[in-house]
């Protein structure tokens, strides 16, 4: 009788091992999938974004918060500082040039007395190491424009904004003229699309007297 039991358990025990190995040699052989990630979110903070990611807040910001009056030379010196001289701009899909784009951004700029630039969801995709402009990279995201206009409604200056979803493509030119930050880095893309609408007003309202 105890032999039999004994048998009985050392065949359980065997099992057991034999279940347990082939586990273990099952979770051995599955891969673990590693995905390198160049995609950075960056918050509202500038403080905490990429020298990338910051080059082209700076860039663009100061192009969109322009405001009269700006010397036309500088405000074209201030493009330039921006973009590579064969950039391709893409607007709303429709491909356009930079003699346009640049119109079109001073005469949004020319009617108003104050203009914010809004950051919202940014993200950043940049090349690998050792790869041709390595120190470029891609730059997307959303920004909000708010520009304040010269004439007022009831409680205060009429206001636009701008919705704008962007990508843009950040390549660096040794030929280019360096920059404050001593960097030579130029946007060679920009697809951007940009949808105007007018802020809505909030007036106080009125309220009805009460009967006494």
């Amino acid at each position: 009788m105890l032999k039999i039991l004994h048998n009985a358990i050392s065949f359980l025990l065997l099992n057991f091992l034999i279940i347990l190995i082939s586990q273990n040699a099952h979770e051995d052989r599955t891969p673990v999938l590693k995905f390198p990630s160049r995609s950075h979110p960056m918050s509202n903070d500038p403080h905490a974004s990429s020298p990338l990611t910051q080059w082209l807040q700076t860039r663009l910001g100061s192009l969109y918060e322009s405001v009269p009056p700006v010397e036309e030379a500088d405000f074209n010196a201030l493009f330039q500082s921006a973009f590579s001289d064969d950039a391709s701009i893409y607007v709303n899909h429709e491909q356009m040039s930079q003699e346009t784009f640049l119109t079109r951004l001073h005469s949004y700029n020319a009617a108003i007395t104050r203009a914010t630039v809004e950051w919202k969801e940014v993200i950043e995709a940049t090349p690998k190491e050792g790869e041709q402009h390595s120190a470029g990279g891609i730059v997307a995201g959303f920004f909000v424009v708010t520009r304040s206009m010269k004439f007022r409604i009831r409680v205060g200056p009429a206001q636009r904004l701008s919705f704008n979803s962007f990508s843009a493509k950040i390549d660096e030119n040794p030929d280019a003229q360096p920059g404050p930050d001593g960097t030579r880095l130029r946007i060679t893309q920009l697809f951007i699309t940009s949808v105007d609408k007018a802020a809505p007003i909030h007036l106080q309202g009125i309220v009805a007297p009460h009967d006494t």
